[in-house]
């Protein structure tokens, strides 16, 4: 079999396996529901993580939600790296009620290329957006595969794999805590 023919064959079978849908999360507790956990002041650590999993870079940020009662969260985030860096983003999230217990989000940041679209079912919510990412230099439009999930009232982890033509470049590990008292 010549490469090519070798490498087309492997490409299908690749695109043919499953991957987790967020479905799959359908009968799992405690709900999510992002702008309940998010409403308030929420603090993340973080680790980002190059494509071979090596750890390059550690944050922190301190999240203040606000949301409208009806159908708007709006995020602040304040972060700051372990190599000194600082930044502010805002993220404006729209919430739809779906069929089946299902919430359809559409999120708004200053890096998004376009809008980032979210569902969340049961303790699980998956984002999917292409955003802008300064790199050594260089800007570059990134894939990201955004998880996050419910441990408890006062713990969500969240999992973000980045990719780029769709090959992973990395990935970023935050858990997110907030004090309930």
């Amino acid at each position: 079999m010549n490469t090519a023919r070798f490498l087309f064959f492997l490409v299908l079978t690749l695109a043919g396996c499953s991957s987790v849908s967020i479905r799959d999360y359908a009968e799992t507790t405690p709900p999510l529901v992002m702008e309940e956990f998010f409403d308030g002041t929420v603090v993340g650590d973080g680790l980002v993580f190059d494509r071979s999993g090596k750890l390059v870079r550690e944050f922190r940020v301190v999240i203040k939600g606000e949301w409208n009662g009806v159908d708007t969260l709006v995020l602040h985030e304040s972060f700051k790296y372990s190599d000194g860096e600082e930044s502010e983003k805002q993220w404006k999230i729209d919430a739809k009620s779906g069929a089946d217990n299902v919430i359809n989000y559409s999120g708004r940041m200053q890096d998004i290329v376009g809008s980032a679209r979210g569902r969340s079912v049961g303790k699980a919510i998956n984002w999917r957006y292409d955003m802008k990412v300064v790199a050594d230099g260089s800007e570059w439009t990134l894939g990201f595969d955004d998880w996050m999930w419910k441990i408890d009232d006062s713990l969500v982890i969240n999992r973000i794999k980045m990719s780029k033509f769709g090959l992973n470049v990395g990935e970023i590990l935050i858990t997110f805590r907030r004090d309930r008292s």
